[in-house]
């Protein structure tokens, strides 16, 4: 070995800036009686004596996993001076063992009396991998599993989707790195065909075959009204017409846009000199109250496209600090609401890779009720095979079941359909549903669908139901469903619930106000349940992807974390927002992801790019970003012209900008044409001094932030993505590439 280095610089002893109460004190080192205090032999687990010669014999068998060190080299508690005979005695006749290095077992007993031996470093684990180590093919055994069923479903889908990191593929192309076919739009290989056909006709013979239609049409009160009499059920909006800065960055124009109204997109941007058809493909709607939320309708491969939008009633007065007000662990007011559905047709001519917008979209239906407005809906998103479709009346356009959540707390499922050849907007009152549930002493917080028949809901005491619609439309309608399910998961309000359906509709994931992220079993809802790291902040959401096989859900950090079904302790960071997210939406027949924020971005990514390298930096594309300024009314102002709004059509705006009508509206920008760029997960920047700072968390204006994202889960038109926002807009266009 070489020379050590020395340092040349002189041994000074360090100052002193403490005093010693106990300096120059004599202490014995031998205690009055002459006693040795000698320390105790280290037993083993079984009661014998420990043996250190018999250590140090199976050094070449055993790793040892207690080890200290002291500038690089292992320390011994046995001196130098300290003779050690045969049987590892020192002199002074007590037994001293090097704690240093004590032997691991070879194997651990699991409960039923087994054996299994540990891994090969000898530590105990959770028989996991660990994720960030090792090569490619371990990270998808981690990740997935080492069934075949599970690996060889997740390498094919990373071949098809990794050439795109963050926009989804419209067309198949020929991928050069791997040889084989990439990009188009796809189901879940998690989900074979065979239960996909399966699910699409026997799953649904609760409800063509077993009396589930007949009971819907029986026990679901629900009639046509006119247009007047649907007037009270309408809110009206704060504004008539709202201004938009729209175009390109540096030469927008500005439009003015009214309640219920639409303008195309491409309408803003100059043409491109080469016609493209699809060019800037979408629409902006104008529905004048802040979206609560927004959802597609599935099973509708060819033909109108329907989006399901509802909307929040805007308060007259914020109550003043200290008056109570309802509170979010009872059921609110019953009132008069609407949500809408809106169509866009499409061409016939326009084959399923070229879906062109070319029609204006339309109101198809407002439908009526008395429950209040629509906290949170979603579609039964179980596919209908062909045979199933042919079974409903040719004369109408069957929507398919509808279950939601209504403020007065209580979880409802309607069966929707309107007549086909309808060309004006119908209105319908709905007074009874068939399928009414609540939860005692609480009210419904959040939902999610495991089949086309049986539905979770989430409490605000914490509680996690579910029902069995077909078991209970048997049941006569003056009693009380009761769930087949019911568990307390959490102890306070459950903020969102997501099943792993289609491939794994048994566990299910909550998220609470506590912060904590559960995912369980609802077969052993008690013994198969696990959870990763506590949040600051509870997740507002979370949704599942059947393609990654996990649940993306956001953090206090902006963050938006991809959770395995395997390995929920942990996470994968896939994407970060420039604000809080918000709402986030996966879709069935592709791998992108939208995040929305609350400071008006919308950002589209892959995550599967970080489950399969780690070292790869995430890729995300901002779709747009929506800004909102406030009206600026000024007190000389008429009347009349603050409330003049019909004087201004839809189109750009021929006066001032600075006049006084223009700002006596809301004003709206969104930008657009952002181009991909990698993200850093840490979002920690530097000052100049070299300070660091976390520059995430910003106060936005209610109306800047994105509310509700899409995607259309049809496969002939999954490329199209829906966003609503703060300010009643909601932007529909076809993103795919």
């Amino acid at each position: 070995m070489g020379d050590v280095r020395r340092s040349s610089r002189s041994h000074k002893p360090n100052a002193r800036y403490t005093q010693d109460p106990l300096e120059g004190v004599d202490f014995d080192d031998e205690p009055e009686d002459g006693r040795q205090f000698e320390p105790l032999p280290l037993k083993h687990k079984s009661g014998h004596d420990f043996d250190a010669n018999d250590a140090q014999d199976n050094d070449d068998e055993d790793e040892y996993v207690a080890e200290r060190r002291d500038s690089g080299k292992s320390r011994s508690y046995n001196h130098d001076d300290d003779s050690v005979d045969e049987d590892g005695d020192t002199n002074s006749g007590a037994e001293e063992v090097d704690l240093t290095r004590v032997r691991a077992p070879k194997e651990i007993t699991l409960n039923d009396g087994r054996k299994r031996p540990l891994k090969e470093d000898g530590k105990r684990s959770r028989l996991l991998f660990e994720f960030h180590k090792g090569s490619h093919e371990r990270r998808l055994h981690s990740f997935y599993g080492r069934d075949e069923g599970d690996y060889k479903p997740a390498s094919a889908t990373r071949n098809i989707s990794y050439p795109y990191p963050t926009l989804p593929a419209r067309r198949l192309i020929q991928d050069l790195s791997s040889g084989g076919p990439a990009g188009g739009m796809a189901y879940s290989l998690f989900h074979p065909d065979e239960a996909r056909k399966l699910e699409g006709t026997t799953g649904w013979n609760w409800y063509y075959e077993h009396g589930g239609r007949s009971a819907f049409q029986e026990r679901q009160y629900m009639k046509s009204i006119t247009v007047d009499e649907a007037l009270p059920y309408v809110a009206q909006p704060a504004h008539k017409s709202i201004n938009l800065l729209l175009g390109p960055f540096r030469e927008p124009q500005l439009y003015n846009l009214r309640v219920g109204k639409s303008m195309r997109l491409k309408d803003s941007w100059p043409l491109p000199k080469v016609p493209d058809p699809t060019y800037k493909n979408g629409w902006l709607l104008n529905v004048g109250r802040r979206i609560q939320g927004i959802e597609w309708i599935p099973n509708r491969n060819s033909g109108t496209q329907y989006l399901c939008i509802s909307m929040l009633r805007q308060q007259i007065a914020r109550p003043p600090p200290g008056v109570n007000t309802t509170s979010a662990f009872r059921p609110g007011e019953s009132h008069k609401d609407t949500f809408e559905l809106w169509a866009f047709d499409i061409p016939p001519t326009n084959g399923p890779n070229t879906p062109v917008l070319r029609p204006e979209p339309r109101l198809a239906m407002t439908i009526c009720t008395d429950w209040g407005y629509l906290k949170e809906f979603k579609w039964c998103p179980c596919l209908k095979h062909k045979s199933r479709k042919s079974q409903d009346d040719p004369k109408t356009t069957k929507f398919g079941l509808l279950a939601g959540i209504w403020s007065d707390g209580a979880l409802r499922v309607l069966d929707l359909s309107s007549c086909v050849e309808a060309a004006e907007p119908q209105y319908l009152h709905i007074s009874r549903a068939a399928f009414e549930v609540r939860i005692p002493g609480s009210v419904c917080t959040s939902l999610t669908w495991l089949s086309s028949n049986v539905i979770a809901a989430s409490g605000a005491d914490g509680t996690v139901s579910i029902w069995d619609i077909s078991q209970v439309l048997r049941c006569e309608a003056p009693q009380t469903p009761k769930p087949f399910f019911y568990e307390l998961i959490h102890d306070t309000y459950i903020l969102s619930i997501s099943s792993a359906y289609p491939s794994h509709p048994h566990l299910v994931t909550t998220t609470s106000m506590d912060g904590f992220f559960y995912l369980f079993d609802i077969r052993s809802p008690k013994i198969d349940k696990s959870w990763p790291p506590r949040s600051r902040i509870g997740p507002p959401t979370t949704v599942w992807s059947d393609h990654c096989q996990g649940w993306l859900s956001p953090d206090d950090h902006c963050l938006v974390k991809l959770f395995s079904m395997r390995r929920v302790f942990s996470y994968v960071a896939v994407g970060r927002g420039d604000g809080i997210v918000g709402c986030l939406a996966t879709s069935p027949v592709h791998l992108s992801a939208l995040m929305g924020t609350h400071s008006g971005h919308v950002h589209v990514t892959n995550p599967e790019r970080k489950i399969f390298d780690s070292r790869t930096l995430a890729w995300q594309q901002t779709w747009f970003l929506h800004e909102w300024k406030s009206a600026q009314c000024n007190e000389d102002e008429s009347d009349a012209t603050m409330a003049d709004d019909d004087d201004f059509a839809n189109g750009p705006l021929h006066h001032k900008p600075d006049s006084k009508e223009v700002r006596s509206k809301p004003l709206v920008r969104i930008t657009e044409g952002y181009n991909p760029v990698e993200v850093q997960m840490n979002g920690v920047e530097a000052t100049a001094d070299g300070d660091d700072f976390d520059a995430s968390f910003t106060i936005h204006e209610e109306q800047t932030a994105i509310t509700s994202t899409s995607w259309n889960p049809n496969l002939n038109y999954g490329g199209w993505a829906a966003a609503g926002m703060g300010s009643g807009l909601v932007r529909v266009e076809d993103i795919s590439i």
